[in-house]
Formats: C-alpha cells, structure tokens, sequence
C-alpha cells in the first residue's frame, strides 16, 4: 500500500503533502508529532533485496555526516513491507524549479556562488570517502538563507576504490560522466566533479549538454559561451575541464575545482558584491 493511501506512518507521522516521485521511491513532507517539526520521508517503491540493502546503505551515509548543508536523518524503519527513510525537511525550491521558472540566463555570478558551497560540500562529503553519483539541479536545494543543500544520496557508493552496490547502479542522462554509463562501478571522485560541471553549464545556458556518451562518438560539445555570452572565457574553461571525457584531465578535487571557480568569480564581481549577495535569496 502507498503511503498516498493514508495518513499516518508509524503513529508519530502525519503525511501532509507528496514532494515527489521518481523511479524508485516517492518523498513527502509529513509532520512529526511527537517533536512537532516537519520532516521529509522518503518510501522506497522496489523492496528486492538489493534495493533495500542500498536504501539502507543511504541512511547509514545520510547518519554519518554532519554538515549545514546535507539533510540530518532523524528515522529509519519499516511499516507494512515498505521502508522508509526520514530526514530534515528543507525549505525552499531546487535548482531546476529556479531554473525552470527563470524568465532569462541565470546570473553567472549567482550561479558561480550556488556550485562555490556546492563543491564546499562536495570537499566534506569526499573527505568521508562517499560519492554522491547523482549531482544535478533537481538534487540541490536553495534553503531560506540563500545556502546550497545536497539531497538525495540514493545512488551514492562508499570507497573510492569499491565496486558499486548493484542496488545504487543508475545515473542521470546529460548530467552522467562516461564510466558512469558502462556499468563497471569504477566511479570516483572525478565522476562528481564532471556531474558539477555539466550542472553548470545547465544552469548556464538552460541547454542540457550533450550526453558523455554520445560525445564519445563524436558529437560535440557546444562550448556554454556559444549560448550565453554572459559567460566569461575564466568560467567556461572551468566548464568544460570539468566535463572532459578523460579522467585524467577533470580537476582532481572539489577543492582544486572550488578554487579556481572563486578566484574566477571574483574577477567578475564588482564594487556592487554587497547587492549581488542580496540577490542570490531573492530565488
């Protein structure tokens, strides 16, 4: 039975609306009674062995980190055959709605900031030895004080060096490095950082990039500033290092990526930083 059937999980949560509903699970804002906050709940869908060894696995991730900006999980358990997962509820809209609702290009500065916390997060969640897999605009959350927040850690993998769980295999189309596709699980550090750049350039040019896979075959990748003139030559080499098709040439690190992304951004940033600071929560 869906939770969307009725209105109560383990007599403590009251579901009040649905947030979403991919593939594999649904999320809803519910409301717990017993410490009177709202929270987000996350139902997986599939119960075969392997996704719920992975679903498990993205608590025990979610349980072990303790950043401002990743979601706190507050409940695992499951409730007539079905597992559910439940978490901070984060106020705000993601990057994809922002994007989606955006009359024009997004501000290259605004934009710049948003990946600056998003790659600061990426640096704390690596430092733990987890692979997010599934960076993308729908996946980050622009809270009320303007500040990036990471959800969604279903298809993340432990161990740079570990073979992917075949309960976390999936990936993202145009947002997806090229050895995320072939199912080998050797992904790492440098498949997050070319998902951050493909982020960008979405985010950018409100153009989806060409899929990795494809561009293996020869299609090209339109460079961002074709689109967007607004993008600085600073900016779009950092774009397009970051979503090279060879491992080798990505930025090694979320922090060789950060850096380079804010000594960028502050050749663009005028006298006015103090208003493009306002601006960023006016999303």
């Amino acid at each position: 039975m869906s939770v969307k059937c009725k209105n109560r999980l383990k007599n403590r949560y009251e579901i009040i609306t649905q947030l979403g509903q991919g593939g594999m699970g649904s999320v809803y804002k519910a409301r717990d009674e017993i410490l009177d906050i709202d929270v987000a709940i996350k139902e997986l869908f599939n119960q075969s062995k392997q996704s719920v060894e992975q679903f498990e696995k993205e608590a025990k991730i979610l349980a072990r980190l303790t950043h401002p900006c990743l979601p706190r999980v507050t409940d695992f358990f499951e409730e007539k055959g079905k597992n559910y997962l439940v978490m901070d509820y984060i106020e705000g809209h993601d990057l994809e709605k922002i994007l989606e609702n955006a009359a024009d290009f997004l501000p290259v500065r605004i934009v710049t900031e948003w990946m600056i916390d998003l790659l600061d997060i990426l640096e704390y969640v690596h430092s733990k030895g987890i692979i997010h897999r599934d960076i993308k605009p729908a996946n980050l959350k622009q809270s009320s004080s303007g500040k990036i927040i990471l959800v969604d850690f279903g298809i993340a993998k432990i161990g740079f060096n570990s073979m992917t769980n075949m309960g976390a295999t999936g990936f993202t189309p145009y947002m997806a490095p090229p050895e995320q596709y072939t199912g080998t699980g050797r992904t790492g550090i440098y498949s997050d950082i070319y998902s951050v750049g493909a982020t960008i350039y979405y985010l950018l040019t409100k153009t989806l990039p060409a899929e990795s896979v494809m561009r293996m075959t020869g299609i090209e990748l339109i460079k961002p500033g074709q689109i967007n003139p607004s993008i600085n030559e600073e900016i779009e080499k950092i774009i397009l290092k970051s979503m090279n098709l060879e491992i080798k040439s990505r930025y090694s690190a979320a922090k060789e990526m950060k850096e380079a992304l804010t000594v960028a951004s502050k050749s663009s940033i005028s006298n006015s930083g103090h208003i493009f600071r306002r601006e960023i929560r006016k999303f």
